[in-house]
């Protein structure tokens, strides 16, 4: 079966530290059956705080990627937002509040000698 490149999506691609920011942008063919994607992380550390902002060529199982987990001191929340054009933006994606009731959910981890 040949694929034609009509069968892609082109995405406006980027990553910067804020959707605010996310300024410089080029052009990506996706892989087919890709679409157009835009992800917010916020990870907080003690008083720390790190944000991570993309708009990159996704499966559609990431589109609706929204969720937090908080672990001790740190917590992240995420979401994702997904458009099914060319050259489409994804709308901006609005991070969940971090939850901190138990879920009952053990994740597995790995600690280093001594810790």
């Amino acid at each position: 079966m040949a694929i034609f490149a009509g069968d892609c999506l082109q995405c406006m691609t980027c990553s910067s530290a804020s959707p605010d920011s996310c300024s410089t942008t080029r052009i990506e063919n996706c892989p087919v059956g890709r679409v157009c994607a835009s992800q917010y992380k916020i990870l907080k550390t003690n008083t720390v705080i790190f944000q991570d902002y993309k708009r990159y060529c996704a499966s559609q199982s990431e589109c609706t990627l929204t969720g937090s987990f908080t672990y001790y001191s740190t917590s992240e929340k995420i979401a994702t937002t997904c458009c099914f054009s060319d050259l489409c933006i994804p709308a901006r994606p609005k991070v969940p509040s971090v939850n901190s009731e138990p879920n009952g959910l053990i994740c597995p981890m790995c600690a280093l000698p001594g810790d």
